[in-house]
């Protein structure tokens, strides 16, 4: 039978309280809207295109589904402001259409359902309304169902899970290889044409398959099209594979293009590289680049950078040039959230409890150090001064004295934070061999509360 039709002022009630409720992220009230709606005849192309932003964002790949089968065979969808469509076109979906249902069914976290995109793209196929747009999103979706599996396969294994998972993630990298091959063949007979999109997103693709060979193809196949996204995508593969030649030989064929991004992806390949390269040389050309180019080293360089110069006089300059830096803005913040001072007004309280994620412990010495955390040497005793208050999460320990030695590690990677401790203690160490006094003890910030892990020795 026909279906029921509503009056035009319940329609656009009806419409903007769907709009209303996936603006607030209320999935299931819009879901229920949008279901109303196209029983009621109300949902447009642009509705739906909602509707499947909002399954994906739900996680409810059901919901996909059922939108993917209802727009395969409802009858043609209200088609507001369009023209009417020619002879032997379908009506029931377009080009963003298509490409909204690939996406859906590529958001699945696992990346199953790589088969379910390969379906839609064909269908647009056979319809004559597959674009650049539409390949694209099906190619992003075949580099996610990869790097889905990997994420998914680590979880399992933390859980317990066979050792034939490293099957199924070969199966699934072979998969997106080879149906990334046939979407590149297919848009090369098809005569559409490929964008820095198409470019990156199977170069990603191929690079998290282990096919650098093939990425490099791609990269070198791109011409006009290739831009600084592209480059970081080779950059990235190469990084993954610790191919450090072809990372910095891509790195300089971006020249004035590259970015932070393609900086720190060089770095990572050559923290992974196996080859025979003068690596400290090749971070410092990097680091006198990237401040030609006016980079600023972020925290991501700072740790590869780390990892390259080991626990060495380059790595303890960089860690005091991030430890200025650091100071420097927490004067500015501090600056911007005080204005009294500069006003000459009253200094407010200060609060009665120390911030959230602080450490403080006296220390005795001669004290022995690992890259992991720290450990008193034989006879030697470490205690926490005072007794940690509230949760074991977030602990409180409000010292007796100024810290006579003080690291703050917010914003540091677990390398940065290794060496900075490393180095505090080194020097610690070193003013006790001199005799001098370290009244206070040690002061550790962190961004995040932290736990104290530290046993008492046997002694303290």
């Amino acid at each position: 039978g026909k279906r029921p039709t509503l009056p035009g002022a319940k329609r656009m009630e009806v419409r903007k309280a769907f709009y209303r409720a996936a603006k607030a992220r209320q999935f299931q009230a819009a879901w229920d809207l949008l279901a109303s709606a196209r029983r009621s005849g109300v949902a447009d192309k642009h509705m739906y295109g909602v509707g499947l932003s909002i399954a994906s964002s739900a996680g409810r790949t059901g919901w996909v589904d059922a939108l993917w089968r209802e727009l395969r065979q409802a009858p043609e969808l209200r088609r507001t402001r369009e023209r009417q469509p020619s002879e032997g076109q379908s009506a029931r979906l377009n080009a963003p259409l298509c490409t909204a249902l690939i996406t859906a069914f590529g958001s699945d976290r696992d990346g199953s359902r790589l088969g379910s995109c390969r379906a839609v793209l064909q269908w647009a196929v056979e319809h004559g309304i597959a674009n650049t747009t539409t390949y694209n999103a099906f190619l992003h979706c075949a580099s996610r169902s990869i790097g889905g599996t990997a994420s998914a396969r680590r979880g399992r294994r933390r859980g317990g899970a066979a050792a034939s998972d490293d099957t199924s993630a070969t199966d699934a990298a072979a998969l997106a290889v080879a149906m990334t091959d046939q979407a590149l063949a297919q848009m090369g007979e098809l005569g559409v044409a490929r964008d820095a999109r198409t470019a990156a997103s199977a170069i990603t693709v191929y690079g998290r398959a282990g096919r650098l060979d093939r990425a490099r193809d791609v990269y070198e196949e791109s011409g006009d099209v290739a831009d600084t996204v592209v480059g970081n995508a080779l950059i990235a593969a190469a990084a993954r594979a610790g191919d450090a030649v072809l990372a910095l030989d891509t790195l300089a064929s971006l020249g004035d293009a590259a970015s932070i991004v393609s900086y720190n992806a060089a770095l990572q390949a050559l923290v992974k590289s196996d080859q025979s390269l003068d690596r400290v040389a090749h971070a410092l050309e990097l680091r006198r680049a990237m401040a030609e180019a006016g980079l600023a080293e972020d925290e991501a360089s700072v740790s590869s950078l780390l990892a390259i110069f080991g626990d060495g006089p380059l790595g303890e300059e960089l860690l005091a040039e991030r430890s200025l830096q650091q100071q420097q803005q927490q004067q500015q913040q501090q600056q911007r959230a005080t204005p009294w001072a500069s006003d000459g007004g009253v200094e407010p309280s200060p609060p009665e409890r120390q911030p959230r994620g602080v450490l403080s412990f006296p220390l005795s010495f001669p004290l022995s150090f690992t890259a992991t955390g720290v450990k008193p040497a034989s006879g030697a005793r470490l205690s926490q001064a005072g007794r940690a208050r509230g949760g074991a999460g977030s602990p409180r320990c409000t010292p007796r004295a100024a810290p006579a030695i003080q690291t703050d590690l917010r914003g540091m990677t677990r390398p940065a934070a290794a060496i900075a401790l490393r180095r505090a203690l080194r020097g610690a160490a070193d003013a006790a061999a001199r005799g001098e006094q370290l009244g206070g003890g040690w002061e550790i910030i962190t961004r995040t509360p932290l736990k104290h892990t530290m046993r008492r020795s046997s002694g303290g």
